[in-house]
C-alpha cells in the first residue's frame, strides 16, 4: 500500500534531531504521527534496533521539547518501524530550542511573531473575543496608526514608543488584529505584514474595515451590553431578567456597572448642567451621536425594533418634503431606536424641543399617525412629538410654512446661540456687533445647533 506525508504525517528513515521541530509542529496545532524506519516515498526500511530507538526517540522530546508534550509510541510492521503519535497540547507554544513550529502542508517551518504571540494566547486559554477591552483598545489604535500610514511601511518600535506598551504586548496585538481581520474579511486577503523585523505593512485596509473592526471591538466588548442596560432598560427588567438574553457573567455584569457608574459620575462631574432643563434631550442626543458614528453605513442596531421604526418612516412618507437619501433614512432610523427605547425605559423628554401651533394641520395629522404606529403604550404628549417634529424640521425631512420666527420654534437651539452671543459681547472675544452682523451670526450659530 503506497503511503505518502501529509499535514499530519511525516516520515523519517533514521532517528535525528530533526523530527523535533515536528513534534513541536504537531503539539502547537492538531497533532499528528511520524513514522520512523520509513523513506521519503513511503517504502518500509526498518530501524537496526527497535527498543534502543524507541529510548533514543523519548529522550530526545523529554530533553529538547518544553514544556512536555502528550505523545506514545507504537512499534510496527514486524518490529521494523516506530509510529510516534502526537497529541495537540494545552500549554501552548511547544518550543524545541526556544522556537515553535507548525506544519506547512507536509515542511515543518518555524511560525512567525505574529503566530507565536497567538499561540502564547491560546496556552493561557483566552480566546481573541475574550480579550479584556484594554486590549482590544489598544489593537484598535495600533490598526488607525498603521492605517493613517497609507501604504507605507510602519516602524513597530516607534508605535511601542508612541503608544507606551512592550514589544510583547505589540506582537499579541497584532496578532489579535491579523486574526480578526481574517474572520471580518476571508475573501479580501487583507492583513498586517511583516516586510522585516520590526516593520510593517497593511495589505488591503481602508476606513471601511477601519469602521468595521471598530464595530467589532464594541459588540465585544463586556462594557457595552451593561452599558445598554443602564441606557435602555434599567427600569424595565431587573439584572437577572435582563442577564438571561446577555451572554455575560453575572459577576462581570456587576463589576462592568460599578466601573460605568465611576465614568458616568465622573463624565457628570466634568460636564455640569443648569438644572434638569433638556437633561433627557442632551442624554438622547448623545446616544444619537454614539451609535450613528458606530454604526454609519455598517449596520443597525437593535435589530428588534426594524419592523417598528419602518412603521413610522412610512407614516411620515405623505410629509416628507423629498424621498429621503439613504444616508438620512439610516440617520432617521438610529433617531427613532434611541427615542423609543429611552422613552419604553421611562426617560422621557420634558423639554420642548421646537414650539408649533398645535392646530397647525400637518403637526395634528402627524402626530395622529405616529400615535397609531406606537400604540396606546406610548406617551405622545406635546413634550415627546416637539422632539420628533424638531427633528424632522431641524434635518429639512419636512418643512412647516407657519416656521416664521426661529427663535420661537427652536427654544433649545435659541437658548444656545443667545448663551454664546451674549459670551461673546461679554468677553470683548470681537470688535462689537452691529445689528446685522448679530443677525448673521445668530442665523448660523442657530444651524449648527440644529
Amino acid at each position: 500500500m503506497y503511503m505518502r506525508e501529509t499535514r499530519t504525517l511525516e516520515f523519517k528513515e533514521t532517528i535525528t534531531n530533526t523530527f523535533l521541530k515536528t513534534v513541536s509542529a504537531f503539539s502547537n496545532y492538531d497533532g499528528g504521527s511520524i513514522l520512523f524506519g520509513i523513506d521519503d516515498n513511503g517504502n518500509v526500511k526498518g530501524l537496526p534496533d527497535i527498543k534502543q530507538a524507541c529510548l533514543d526517540i523519548e529522550n530526545k522530546i523529554n530533553d529538547s521539547i518544553s514544556p512536555q508534550p502528550n505523545y506514545t509510541l507504537e512499534v510496527q510492521n514486524n518490529n521494523q518501524t516506530i509510529k510516534l503519535t502526537v497529541k495537540s497540547g494545552i500549554q501552548k507554544p511547544y518550543l524545541y530550542k526556544s522556537k515553535a513550529y507548525k506544519r506547512n502542508d507536509t515542511a515543518t517551518i518555524e511560525v512567525d511573531t505574529l503566530e507565536f504571540s497567538r499561540l502564547i494566547l491560546e496556552g493561557k486559554n483566552i480566546r481573541f473575543e475574550e480579550l479584556p477591552c484594554k486590549d482590544q483598545e489598544l489593537s484598535f489604535e495600533i490598526l488607525s496608526l498603521i492605517n493613517r500610514a497609507a501604504d507605507a511601511p510602519v516602524n513597530m518600535d516607534h508605535v511601542a514608543d508612541k503608544l507606551g506598551v512592550s514589544s510583547y504586548k505589540l506582537n499579541a496585538a497584532l496578532s489579535t488584529i491579523n486574526t480578526d481581520l481574517r474572520e471580518l474579511a476571508p475573501q479580501q486577503n487583507i492583513h498586517i505584514n511583516e516586510l522585516q523585523k520590526g516593520l510593517w505593512q497593511a495589505q488591503n485596509l481602508s476606513s471601511l474595515v477601519i469602521n468595521k473592526i471598530r464595530l467589532v471591538y464594541v459588540l465585544r466588548s463586556p462594557l457595552l451590553p451593561v452599558f445598554e442596560y443602564l441606557m435602555f432598560y434599567e427600569n424595565l427588567k431587573t439584572p437577572n431578567q435582563y442577564l438571561q438574553d446577555t451572554p455575560i457573567s453575572r459577576s462581570v455584569f456587576y463589576r462592568q456597572i460599578k466601573m460605568l457608574n465611576k465614568i458616568i459620575a465622573n463624565y457628570s462631574k466634568d460636564n455640569p448642567k443648569n438644572g434638569k432643563v433638556g437633561e433627557e434631550f442632551h442624554q438622547r442626543l448623545l446616544l444619537f451621536q454614539f451609535y450613528y458614528s458606530l454604526y454609519n453605513g455598517l449596520d443597525s442596531p437593535f435589530p428588534e425594533l426594524s419592523d417598528l421604526v419602518d412603521q413610522i418612516v412610512q407614516a411620515c412618507q405623505p410629509y416628507f418634503t423629498h424621498p429621503l437619501r439613504l444616508s438620512q433614512k439610516f440617520k432617521l432610523s438610529i433617531f427613532l431606536r434611541i427615542w423609543i427605547l429611552r422613552h419604553r425605559n421611562q426617560n422621557y423628554n420634558e423639554t420642548l424641543t421646537v414650539d408649533v401651533d398645535e392646530s397647525n394641520d400637518q403637526y395634528q395629522q402627524l402626530s395622529q399617525r405616529l400615535q397609531r404606529v406606537l400604540g396606546r403604550h406610548f406617551n405622545l404628549d406635546r413634550y415627546e412629538m416637539s422632539y420628533f417634529y424638531g427633528f424632522l424640521l431641524a434635518k429639512g425631512y419636512i418643512t412647516n410654512s407657519s416656521n416664521r420666527v426661529i427663535s420661537n420654534n427652536f427654544p433649545l437651539a435659541t437658548q444656545l446661540t443667545n448663551s454664546l452671543i451674549q459670551w461673546l459681547k461679554d468677553y470683548t472675544i470681537t470688535s462689537t456687533l452691529d445689528e446685522n452682523t448679530e443677525a448673521s451670526l445668530r442665523h448660523d450659530l442657530i444651524n449648527v445647533n440644529l
